[in-house]
């Protein structure tokens, strides 16, 4: 199956830009989170942050996710999926998309 890549192509190292995302329902009491398949098979999760629970005037919640350091690797179609998780522990909405990591280009003298 074909997933949607995201414009932006990532370097190693980057924690920057972040990826944001809306949800149309209140984001109150719920954790999210984003699974990103590594191209060594390891799984990596990143804890959402919750930027507005709901905008009554919109209909959704805002959200985005943001690496660390360390967290990218190297590689093309890395599978992304986000997790919804309410109060309850249910899980309620998934997305999946794929992002792109370039390597960190080295400098030689």
């Amino acid at each position: 199956m074909l997933y949607p890549s995201l414009a932006c192509i990532w370097t190693v190292g980057d924690t920057r830009p972040v990826i944001p995302g809306t949800l149309p329902i209140d984001l109150t009491d719920h954790t999210l989170f984003l699974d990103v398949v590594r191209p060594d098979g390891s799984l990596l999760t990143v804890a959402g942050v919750i930027d507005d629970e709901y905008d009554a005037d919109l209909g959704y919640g805002s959200f985005h996710f943001a690496f660390d350091v360390g967290d990218l690797q190297a590689g093309l179609s890395q599978l992304c999926t986000v997790r919804d998780v309410d109060a309850d522990g249910n899980p309620l909405t998934s997305q999946i998309f794929m992002i792109n990591v370039k390597a960190k280009l080295v400098a030689t003298a």
